[in-house]
């Protein structure tokens, strides 16, 4: 059950990443993945596949990252591809908000991981938030 609003954050935000699955006629399964692969898209077989060991902010990333893939039709994508890079920026759009990352900041200071943690995503999301989608402030 959940115990704090982030918990019930988490949850409605699994419930729209579920629904945008099942818009895309694509079936998400859990289960232990090899080594350091928290998921994966198969596009032939419409399946996205997670991890079990995952938390649940990196259950949450990892889904909405397997997503951006398959409404692409991605078939295969290494780490330094376009199509990762493409991937990559998208789930941080999708995932954090110009505000919220605004107010986080202000809140918590520049931290990665405090932010992370207030935000209820993965340090590498924050980390291509700021890559790909941060406004340099001018002072």
């Amino acid at each position: 059950m959940c115990q704090n609003v982030s918990d019930w954050s988490i949850m409605l935000r699994f419930d729209s990443l579920y629904d945008d699955a099942v818009r895309l006629g694509v079936r998400v399964e859990e289960r232990r993945l090899s080594g350091s692969v928290c998921g994966y898209y198969y596009d032939a077989c419409r399946l996205i596949l997670l991890d079990e060991r995952l938390a649940d902010h990196q259950r949450l990333c990892t889904l909405c990252h397997e997503l951006v893939h398959a409404e692409y039709r991605d078939v295969s994508c290494g780490f330094d591809s376009r199509f990762e890079t493409r991937t990559r920026r998208i789930t941080a759009s999708r995932l954090i908000s110009d505000v919220d990352y605004k107010f986080a900041e202000a809140m918590y200071g520049t931290d990665v991981w405090t932010l992370s943690e207030a935000l209820g995503v993965t340090c590498d999301v924050i980390q291509d938030y700021r890559a790909f989608l941060s406004t340099p402030v001018l002072v």
